[in-house]
């Protein structure tokens, strides 16, 4: 049997637009969806917003219990399956599929090596909650910073690290050592002696003074409703 060659270049642009599509994003993922981590005991509701930014690279940010806003990473959308991470030290990666409705993303929760099962449901529109942007940080506070906070039933070593971006603004992440877990800092804001920083993954805040001779920043975690004194001092290590 012969083709015409009209025939064989209309078959050929059919194969072609069916191969790039299943390599291409769908945009069904951006938008504001609703659902729960079916864990062995129990059911975690959560809720996630995902969007594109004005560079087109996907951002998104989730809540559960009663944090919320906690920026997403590592977001890779490939054809009809996701992925995305918490970034924190060893937390959560879920990797999920769209239904072919667009309306359901189903799939896996890894944790410490052991694996759940969740799901989520479209319930509008995406409404991304990104930390604002950190003020300027003084020489003076970059550095390292270990203290203990003293809870009801337990005691935390805490190593606040603070550093300077390109740009001038403060970053850091706060390592719990007894509890094996770095955690990035949200936002720090830092006016003269003052310093203050979010970390809207376990919904806790700081607010603290730098003494006199520099060494020592005193204040409060707030947290779950607690209010804790924290004095951290510098470490001449780096």
């Amino acid at each position: 049997m012969r083709v015409s060659l009209r025939a064989a270049l209309t078959l050929l642009s059919l194969f072609l637009c069916t191969y790039l599509a299943s390599g291409q994003e769908k945009a069904g993922y951006a938008g504001h969806w609703e659902g729960v981590v079916k864990a062995p005991s129990q059911e975690i509701k959560f809720s996630i917003d995902v969007a594109k930014n004005e560079k087109g690279a996907w951002v998104g940010s989730i809540a559960m219990a009663s944090s919320k806003g906690i920026q997403l990473s590592d977001i890779v959308v490939k054809g009809d399956s996701v992925t995305f991470k918490i970034p924190v030290s060893g937390g959560p990666v879920f990797e999920g599929k769209l239904s072919e409705d667009e309306k359901t993303i189903t799939g896996t929760l890894t944790q410490g090596g052991e694996t759940v099962p969740f799901e989520l449901k479209k319930a509008g529109e995406a409404k991304v909650e990104l930390p604002p942007k950190s003020s300027q940080i003084a020489e003076d506070f970059v550095g390292n910073w270990e203290g203990t906070l003293q809870t009801p039933g337990s005691s935390l070593r805490l190593v606040l690290k603070l550093s300077k971006a390109a740009d001038g603004t403060a970053a850091g992440v706060l390592d719990s050592l007894d509890q094996n877990a770095s955690i990035p800092i949200d936002v720090i804001n830092q006016e003269g002696s003052s310093l203050n920083f979010e970390i809207r993954l376990v919904d806790g805040t700081f607010a603290g003074r730098l003494n006199e001779a520099k060494t020592e920043l005193s204040g409060e975690w707030s947290q779950g409703g607690m209010k804790l004194p924290l004095t951290l001092k510098k470490s001449q290590q780096k």
